[in-house]
């Protein structure tokens, strides 16, 4: 799950994480099972998904639960289309959380 977490927040691609896990692996890393009775590793493409589906839903029920107890808060929008002509849109949420100005 932290290496899923750490390819997501360096906005590299999911598809690079068995080649990861292979070269922890090859550096003695020895802490990438999937528990600790198994030799077993998530290194499947579709169980990496599930994970980081998971960790976007935990981070977004946080942004939610701040929202909700903030004093104030600021949205800004922006669209664009990409080559492909795929409509995108990023939604950015500034808030005053106890003290704290968060984006």
């Amino acid at each position: 799950m932290k290496l899923i977490f750490w390819l997501a927040s360096e906005n590299l691609p999911l598809h690079k994480l068995k080649s990861f896990i292979n070269f922890s692996w090859f550096i003695k890393v020895l802490h990438i099972k999937a528990s600790n009775d198994n030799n077993s590793i998530y290194d499947n493409h579709t169980i990496s998904l599930k994970m980081l589906d998971a960790l976007a839903q935990t981070i977004k029920d946080k942004i939610w639960q701040d929202l909700e107890a903030c004093s104030a808060f600021r949205i800004m929008l922006d669209e664009s289309t990409d080559i492909a002509t795929e409509l995108h849109v990023i939604l950015y949420v500034k808030y005053y959380l106890y003290g704290v100005i968060k984006i």
